[in-house]
Order: structure tokens, then sequence, then C-alpha cells
């Protein structure tokens, strides 16, 4: 299962969005303009084996590109997370 969801706050301009995922080990979510890795924005997290969550703002140049480039832009907050 993957599910998907969001809040959009219009006050702060800011969007929420929710991932719930059947899988260990990290999970990753990208948006882009024409559904390519090209050009996509990434976010990839993971918690690992002391329960600790991470998250990485990442981004793709091209479709050449093996892995998504670190963003140093980060304007992503990670609110909850948890791993069964």
């Amino acid at each position: 299962d993957y599910r998907l969801y969001w809040t959009i706050n219009e006050e702060t301009e800011m969007v929420e969005i929710g991932l719930q995922v059947n899988t260990t080990g990290w999970v990753g979510f990208g948006v882009s303009n024409d559904g390519t890795m090209a050009g996509a924005d990434i976010i990839i997290g993971w918690i690992d084996t002391n329960q600790d969550a991470y998250l990485q703002r990442r981004h793709s140049i091209s479709l050449n590109d093996r892995y998504p480039r670190f963003d140093e832009d980060i304007s992503d907050t990670l609110l909850d997370s948890f791993q069964e």
C-alpha cells in the first residue's frame, strides 16, 4: 500500500504532504512538471535501526542523473514518523 494525502494552508502558503507506506527501510516521493525524473523535486525518508527518522530533499537534473542531487534548500519538516 502507498497512500498520499495533503493539506494546503493558504495563510502560510505551505503544503503538508503525508505518506503512508507499507515498507521497511526507506521511501521516496517526487514531483515534476511532466511526470519524469528530469527536473523532479524529490523527498527521501527513512527510519534507522534506532527508530530515528530522517528526511532529505533532493532534485534531479536530467534523466541521465543516476542519483538525485542533495538540495541545500531544506524547506521541509518531518512532523511525524513510525515503523511497526
